[in-house]
């Protein structure tokens, strides 16, 4: 049983923060891939047909962009590897020191800093898109942000901080809302885009998105209330300890009463697979859309449908249904996992733009698995361990897209013309895998609440 949680603690909201990051990174990454599209294909074209490359966004459907994506985009593959590598190696190796080190000193430090490194993020884009340059500068200001701790650093603080100032009746109701609230700045953002960029072009667009991070630093610098006190202060020196590394795999593997080693070891496999489908999809998908002539109007009218239909789903899956039915998150887990499926191999056969609508709706509830998944390693964790549990969380989401973010956009590159198309298969069978994870985790779940309930009572 959980102690009980203070007033004041209750009423601490994280949840802008999130809205914020998210915003500022919809807004401007459809726009981020499509400059380094239109700036690859001006690099590789030659004097006059340079000036061709304006077709990619002035009548993307023609006969003749299409032809000239096939061109640029084997080249601009590269670029994105090296990007999404980038993006996700630095922030994971941080973040296993980052999360030990927040048990004990506090959770602000690790909204604020990531913060900062965001603002530099985009307002370095906003200058080298002003500007002809090799397309490898764009690395630069991921490389900042991402040792500044990144986006993965602000999503384990907002983990940890839930888990702090909630108990085990309303954690998976505030894990949910939380994603909720996370892809409502997406949703905001996919909305804002296409009509900025059509506007304005790629200078204003990340523009906003640094604007945007700077309001988020400024509400958790100025609102936001530290949850963690030990009385002793900060010791920055303290945070590369090495055994701060020690104390996190002691958390994940040390056998003791009341832990489940399996059922953690099951949750960190099912979030790690469930974030490769999310983030490997994500990476591939605008420009998977190229095959129906979509320009970033018509692929920013999609991803509003998508989201909105998926935080409907979500919210529906976590909030109604379940609660109704009293389904365990396990079968919850499962049932979000088919809709995974049918969504993959529905794109995987779509041959018109409006098969995308269709395995959206097959798909409804494809967001749910994350926030199920950490509210179950919330409950078989102690208090005082959250920050390590969380970390090693974060970090099995981060190694996987590592890994299989490069392979599906290879997949997609070797691939563009084949019918079905092979890189959507990739998820579906990663849900299957999912699937069998949940069971696991649920008879191990139950064996091990029967025994708590056995020791309370005996």
């Amino acid at each position: 049983m959980d102690p009980p949680i203070s007033s004041w603690r209750r009423l601490t909201f994280i949840e802008p923060v999130t809205f914020f990051i998210m915003f500022s990174f919809s807004i401007s990454d459809s726009v981020i891939t499509d400059m380094i599209v239109f700036k690859t294909c001006r690099k590789i074209m030659q004097g006059d047909e340079r000036n061709n490359c304006t077709i990619l966004y002035e009548n993307s459907s023609s006969d003749a962009a299409k032809a000239l994506q096939e061109i640029v985009q084997p080249h601009t593959a590269t670029l994105l590897v090296l990007k999404s590598s980038i993006e996700t190696l630095f922030p994971t190796i941080i973040i296993l020191f980052l999360g030990p080190w927040s048990d004990t000193n506090g959770r602000k430090p690790l909204v604020t800093f990531p913060f900062i490194g965001s603002i530099i993020y985009y307002s370095l884009f906003a200058i080298q898109s002003s500007f002809e340059i090799d397309t490898y500068w764009f690395l630069i200001p991921c490389l900042i942000s991402s040792l500044m701790g990144g986006f993965p650093t602000i999503l384990l603080t907002c983990f940890c901080y839930i888990t702090d100032v909630t108990d085990s009746q309303n954690r998976s109701w505030r894990l949910g809302f939380l994603d909720f609230v996370l892809f409502g700045g997406q949703l905001v953002g996919y909305l804002v885009s296409p009509v900025l960029f059509k506007e304005f072009g790629y200078c204003v667009v990340f523009a906003v998105s640094a604007v945007s991070c700077a309001i988020g630093f400024a509400y958790s610098y100025f609102f936001l209330r530290e949850t963690i006190y030990t009385g002793l202060g900060r010791s920055v020196k303290s945070i590369f300890k090495l055994t701060l590394i020690k104390d996190l795999f002691v958390t994940a593997t040390k056998k003791r009463s009341g832990f489940d080693r399996g059922i953690f070891l099951c949750c960190l496999l099912m979030i790690a697979f469930h974030d490769d489908m999310m983030q490997g999809t994500a990476t591939i998908v605008y420009l998977f859309t190229k095959r129906f002539g979509w320009s970033i109007m018509d692929f920013s009218t999609y991803s509003v449908v998508q989201l909105s239909v998926n935080m409907i789903g979500m919210m529906l899956l976590i909030k109604i249904i379940a609660p109704y039915l009293k389904l365990p998150e396990t079968v919850s887990i499962i049932i979000a996992s088919l809709s995974n499926n049918g969504n993959a191999l529905a794109k995987a056969f779509a041959r018109q733009s409006w098969h995308m609508y269709l395995a959206t709706g097959i798909g409804i509830f494809s967001l749910a698995p994350a926030s199920l998944v950490r509210s179950i390693i919330s409950k078989t964790i102690a208090k005082h361990d959250v920050g390590k549990a969380f970390a090693i969380t974060t970090t099995m989401e981060k190694i996987g897209p590592f890994i299989t973010t490069p392979l599906f956009v290879l997949l997609h590159t070797n691939f563009i013309k084949t019918y079905p198309c092979p890189v959507w298969f990739l998820p579906a069978v990663l849900t299957w895998v999912n699937i069998i994870l949940a069971i696991i985790v649920h008879y191990r779940w139950r064996r091990l609440r029967i025994k708590r309930s056995t020791r309370e009572t005996g």
